[in-house]
């Protein structure tokens, strides 16, 4: 009977992807192509069609599934696409999936970038010497003389992508640097200005977008490893039980340029920044931060399992950080306890991911502090509301945070033992141990002490 089953999942499979076909095709002409944007002569939907997209999504990720280098090439698959359905061409998987291979020359992109933040001191140590190299991304410090000099470039009349036609606002006149940054940035003080550090970034990819892609991608993984190197261990408590707590944040990113091998140059909008550091970066006054931050790199760059686990929690371990809003932390911080004991084919249970880390420390508050983290993470996703009122949240949010921040010191202890740990199903079973007593894992013990001499 199985043998049965599985001979028919082929025909059914493909009976989907034809529905979906189907679907997106009615979808298609019923559109009226409301965007008005054709691609090569073609009419194009609207990319608010809803009734066309969904279905070309589904569709995609079922093509995905039996020809999985179709994931990196959605734009000719959606060229494709429509080309079909325009041209009432009948569904035909080789027609849908082909794609045209990269035969473009490597070009050199040199991203230019400021970092905002304050050093303690003129002695201070920053974030790195001369340069470093994350992902086949090179940083290096640039001069505030030739960074001017690329602005007052930029100033003369370069293209400026915008997503809007009136995304020019801000002060200084249309076009210029002040009024870009200013959009996205706190307007800064004479004295706020000395805290941005020019930065050139240079990356070769065969177009900008694909440079600049890799280069935000090292950009936030950067920033974030810095400030969680400086911040991890610290907490806050307001008194006054209001919503507003200041961001752990020490580094912010000011906005993006670009400069090809050619001398193109583009303007690239950045994310928006609300706060400006309220922190002071010394590495040399603590070594072990800057011993912190240097594994983070180097772990969350490796090509172990346990290094896509640490680029997860240290994305979400920033995001509760850099947040203001209570829940947001709160939920974050837990994410961050999910994503380190996440299980290949299977989930854990809320009750045995708080198990695991209950085993950090023997202390029996530590323990205690687990089942509130768990009662309060519980609490707002089933019922909505805080599970602590006024002043006293401020304590959940900190033991979340402590919590979380174990997680991401397990990861890279693992990460000292990748030559242990090669497959997923190495780390599901440390955190399937992680979680016994140390009573249970000495009968463990004894246990293969007695098959090793048996063997």
């Amino acid at each position: 009977m199985e043998m049965e089953v599985n001979a028919l999942e082929p025909q059914a499979k493909e009976s989907r992807v034809k529905q979906l076909y189907k679907q997106c095709s009615e979808s298609y002409w019923e559109s009226g192509f409301g965007s008005g944007i054709s691609q090569n002569g073609i009419p194009k939907p609207s990319d608010f069609d809803d009734s066309y997209n969904v279905p070309a999504e589904l569709l995609f990720i079922e093509l995905c599934k039996s020809k999985k280098v179709l994931a990196n090439h959605w734009s000719d698959f959606s060229f494709n696409l429509m080309s079909n359905i325009h041209n009432k061409h009948d569904y035909d998987f080789n027609s849908l999936t082909k794609y045209k291979a990269s035969r473009q020359r490597l070009k050199t992109f040199r991203i230019y970038f400021q970092l905002c933040f304050q050093l303690e001191n003129i002695d201070s140590e920053s974030l790195f010497n001369k340069q470093l190299t994350i992902n086949e991304v090179t940083f290096r410090w640039c001069s505030q003389k030739n960074f001017s000099r690329i602005i007052s470039d930029f100033e003369s009349g370069i293209k400026i992508m915008q997503g809007a036609k009136d995304i020019l606002q801000g002060k200084g006149q249309p076009g210029t640097y002040l009024t870009h940054r200013n959009r996205l940035f706190p307007t800064l003080t004479n004295q706020a200005e000395k805290s941005l550090r020019p930065v050139v970034a240079t990356v070769s990819a065969c177009n900008y977008i694909d440079a600049t892609n890799r280069v935000v991608d090292a950009v936030s993984l950067l920033v974030n490893s810095a400030n969680i190197s400086l911040t991890i261990g610290s907490r806050k408590f307001s008194w006054s039980g209001g919503n507003k707590r200041k961001p752990n944040i020490s580094i912010a990113v000011v906005e993006l340029y670009l400069v090809d091998d050619t001398n193109k140059k583009q303007i690239l909008f950045g994310d928006r920044v609300y706060d400006l550091p309220s922190r002071k970066v010394n590495f040399s006054k603590n070594g072990n931060r800057k011993h912190i931050f240097n594994k983070l790199i180097r772990s969350a760059t490796g090509d172990c399992v346990v290094s896509a686990r640490i680029r997860k929690v240290i994305r979400e371990l920033s995001l509760a950080n850099n947040s203001t809003d209570r829940s947001i932390r709160q939920l974050s911080y837990w994410r961050c306890l999910e994503l380190a004991t996440a299980k290949c084919g299977s989930s854990r249970k809320e009750k045995e991911i708080i198990k695991i880390f209950q085993n950090y420390y023997i202390n029996k508050f530590w323990k205690q502090m687990g089942d509130l983290i768990l009662s309060a993470r519980n609490t707002y996703v089933h019922q909505g509301v805080q599970s602590s009122p006024g002043e006293t949240f401020d304590h959940y949010v900190n033991w979340s945070q402590q919590y979380s921040e174990k997680a991401l010191m397990i990861l890279l202890s693992l990460y000292d033992d990748r030559t242990l740990l090669k497959t997923e199903g190495d780390v599901d079973k440390f955190f399937d141990y992680y979680s016994e007593s140390n009573e249970s894992l000495k009968v463990a013990g004894i246990l293969l002490a007695r098959r090793r001499r048996t063997s």
